[in-house]
């Protein structure tokens, strides 16, 4: 061992040498602005029985050219001293990036209202996406780096006074050591900016009415503390709906540019919609809203509460209702006491979890064992699910025969020292809570 010191400290000693540096470091470029972006076309509503036809430019607009990166400096303060370690000059400054092109614009939406297809005819309807700006060159890079006045030199020899066996005074010196010199590298050039992207073709909307459809209401909501038990809170939920199709350019005046898919207005739907809570708990004890919407068509109900609210959906072609049958506070899931009883093969841990819902509850049991050694580090032999086979329940009790748990050498090391961590979780239905719990037992040997 005192060999292997002796030589670490040796090659140390030796390796004592550090590269440095001369000079400042040109600045690397600036990275150019990118282009603007283009702009949307604008979207219109046209009512084809009342126009005598006409040109509708809805074009996006073009996106702008990215700005150049700027250039790197050249490396500065290049003086060179000959000092006693390998120097390397400072590198030239990169260029900056070249700025992206922007992003053409869309082109803008057109809705037509038609009593009759033939009306399209004398519409034509320019609506393209803007062309995508240019991304710009990068920046030139520095194109000196500090040059190097010396590049090989000599340093005076370290010497050293001693005594020989005479007594006689004598001085060695070592060799005089020899230090190189490298140049700094030019800088890089900077990367082209990215083109921008084209925009997309504006589309058309069609409605078969004279008239203007009425606006939506698709959503509705109402706080659970302003409901009342056993009153309903009702609402009319509608919606436009719409159906996809191809060949617009078809019905349009020749020479449009649009998308050829289109949107074709199909029916309103009107759907009512019922709230009624009905717990035998208070409205007001509890928080939180209860929503109902309508997409493409079909009802839904959302509850949104820090409360555990039990619901039930009717539906009939008159009315969707949603009724709130029984409401909990998380914390009524959340009465749980952990005990250990027993040592080594016979120990076990007792749960105590009070569930007002027990079908509503899912409940999951970890647990962590680690053998404690002296001198070696300490070994965790078991670390998972308590396996089913060893878990009984009766009401709100559940009992885990942890120490029949099997692992490689169970039978003895359930007779060390040991840290068991124990970790229980429930998960609850219909709600976003979940509830954990963790005990520690340390056990000596037996």
């Amino acid at each position: 061992m005192n060999r292997f010191f002796t030589l670490l400290c040796s090659v140390l000693i030796c390796s004592s040498t550090w590269a440095g540096s001369f000079g400042r470091p040109g600045q690397n470029g600036s990275t150019g602005n990118s282009g603007h972006y283009g702009g949307n076309g604008d979207d219109v509503t046209i009512f084809a029985p009342n126009a005598q036809g006409g040109r509708y430019n809805l074009n996006g607009g073009d996106g702008g050219d990215g700005h150049p990166g700027a250039d790197g400096g050249d490396a500065y303060f290049c003086s060179q001293d000959r000092v006693a370690e390998d120097l390397f000059g400072a590198n030239a400054g990169d260029g900056g990036a070249g700025g992206d092109g922007g992003s053409g614009g869309h082109g803008g939406d057109a809705t037509i209202y038609y009593t009759d297809i033939s009306q399209l005819k004398k519409i034509l309807i320019i609506s393209e996406g803007g062309e995508g700006g240019r991304g710009s060159y990068g920046g030139r890079g520095g194109s000196r780096g500090c040059r190097c006045d010396y590049r090989n030199w000599e340093m005076p020899p370290r010497c050293y006074d001693y005594t020989d066996k005479d007594g006689k005074l004598c001085r060695r010196c070592d060799p005089p050591p020899r230090f190189t010199c490298d140049d700094g590298h030019s800088g890089r050039d900077g990367s082209r900016g990215s083109d921008g992207n084209d925009g997309s073709s504006g589309s058309v909307t069609l409605i078969k009415s004279a008239t203007a459809l009425l606006e939506e209401n698709s959503d509705a909501s109402v706080a659970v503390n302003k409901l009342n038990t056993n009153q309903t809170v009702r609402a009319v939920l509608t919606e436009n709906l719409f159906t996809s199709k191809a060949g617009i350019r078809s019905f349009l005046a020749p020479g449009s540019r649009v998308n050829d898919n289109y949107y074709e207005f199909v029916r309103r739907a009107v759907e009512n919609v019922a709230i009624v809570w009905q717990a035998p708990r208070k409205p007001a004890d509890h928080t939180g809203k209860v929503s109902a919407f309508i997409r493409n068509g079909k009802v839904g109900f959302e509850v949104s509460s820090n409360d555990i609210l039990i619901t039930e959906r009717s539906d009939s072609a008159a009315e969707h209702t949603l009724t709130i049958k029984e409401a909990y506070k998380v914390d009524e899931f959340s009465r749980i006491g952990i005990t250990k009883e027993g040592l080594g093969k016979n120990s076990k841990i007792k749960v105590q979890a009070i569930s007002p819902r027990p079908d509503m509850v899912t409940d999951s049991f970890h647990v962590t064992i680690t053998y404690v050694r002296l001198i070696l580090r300490d070994k965790v032999v078991f670390s998972g699910p308590v396996p089913k086979q060893f878990i009984s329940k009766s009401g709100n009790q559940t009992i885990l025969n942890i120490g029949q748990i099997k692992f490689e050498d169970s039978d003895k090391i359930w007779n060390k020292k040991l840290v068991i961590n124990f970790s229980f979780n429930r998960k609850i239905a219909n709600s976003y809570e979940n509830i954990s719990k963790s005990a520690t037992y340390k056990q000596d040997k037996l």
